[in-house]
């Protein structure tokens, strides 16, 4: 793999939440539109990374906190953090994010001002997230080579698999949403971002598109206009959007992100492109062997079938031919101890003291 150039990352959005008892910070990792990320220690752990979401909707809050409580039986779909916590927590896979705890942080008035959640830290060069996304912009070729695309998408077909036993769709599939740790001459991959995940068991109201368009499936797109309509989305087409993902990103694995580019004219014109036949032939040259290439071929084409029912499915994803080759082993994680019902307790009480 080309060597990793990662350019510092500093705070714009945010100003730094608290400090949490008996941690310290190693550096920012990152921020969003509700909180910021940052590398953490703390004895008896591992490095992590924390995420502070700001308290700026007390209920909601509270409700990510009663959501882990009552041990998920509060699913109400009101923010993207508990959608993370309620989701993570059912989730312990080698190629998902492992979910760490989540604990309030108390401001100087002693009223809790953030939620903290905590999570294994995948981190690339220079000690900072490593994304799919700028590991293919790292290769000279801005693409990653047979061998390397097999792993990945054999990574990420576990990691799905084992999310779709538990019914939890992504919804959120992009390059930027699958970090990449190195290990040796390989590299692990995980699945990361949860905050627009559904459980499809639970019979809430499906909303439309959360994945970014150009990774979307057709059924998304057209769900977004139905949903104008007061009309919602199957629940199992949740489930079979994430596997159409996939083939979109082992196309830009393949091919490139800018060979892609230059080829589609624009990448929002790619679910068309995809149903029209159009993407596939892309890979001309691309995989070497006669044999792989055929499997590559049959693999995408599988993933970016338009009729969601008839598109392959996270198992079979598993045991296709050019998948099962690579014979993937996931290696163990390390979890803490599980937060017991007392501390889950405290944590929600922590919030009830904040004015509404």
């Amino acid at each position: 793999m080309a060597a990793w150039q990662v350019p510092a990352r500093q705070p714009q959005l945010h100003e730094a939440p608290p400090f949490r008892n008996n941690a310290s910070r190693v550096k920012f990792l990152g921020e969003g539109e509700v909180g910021m990320t940052y590398l953490e220690e703390r004895p008896g752990w591992p490095v992590h990374a924390v995420k502070y979401v700001e308290a700026l909707v007390v209920a909601e809050v509270r409700c990510a906190a009663a959501a882990l409580l009552s041990g998920l039986s509060c699913v109400q779909d009101c923010n993207s953090a508990r959608r993370e916590l309620v989701n993570l927590r059912l989730l312990s896979h080698p190629n998902v994010v492992s979910f760490y705890g989540a604990e309030a942080v108390l401001g100087l008035g002693g009223a809790a001002t953030h939620l903290a959640i905590m999570t294994e830290a995948i981190l690339g060069p220079n000690d900072l997230p490593w994304s799919l996304s700028d590991c293919l912009h790292a290769q000279v070729e801005k693409r990653l080579c047979e061998l390397q695309a097999r792993s990945v998408t054999a990574q990420l077909a576990a990691g799905l698999q084992f999310m779709h036993q538990h019914g939890v769709a992504h919804r959120d599939l992009t390059l930027d949403n699958v970090l990449v740790r190195q290990a040796g001459q390989g590299f692990t991959v995980k699945l990361v971002d949860f905050g627009s995940s559904k459980n499809v068991f639970h019979s809430l109201p499906v909303t439309a598109r959360r994945t970014e368009t150009s990774f979307a499936a057709p059924e998304v797109l057209l769900a977004d206009h139905a949903a104008s309509r007061g009309q919602r989305m199957p629940r199992n087409n949740l489930l079979a959007a994430d596997l159409w993902s996939v083939g979109i990103m082992l196309l830009f694995c393949l091919k490139g992100v800018e060979a892609l580019r230059r080829e589609t004219a624009h990448l929002s014109d790619i679910t068309t492109l995809a149903l029209d036949g159009q993407l596939v032939p892309l890979l001309h040259g691309v995989v070497n062997t006669l044999d792989a290439a055929s499997l590559v071929r049959m693999l995408l084409l599988a993933c970016l079938v338009e009729v969601p029912e008839l598109r392959i499915t996270a198992p079979g994803l598993v045991t296709h031919p050019w998948i099962a080759a690579e014979a993937y082993v996931p290696t163990p994680v390390w979890l803490p101890r599980l937060q017991t019902e007392a501390e889950l307790l405290s944590l929600v009480q922590s919030f009830t003291s904040m004015p509404a």
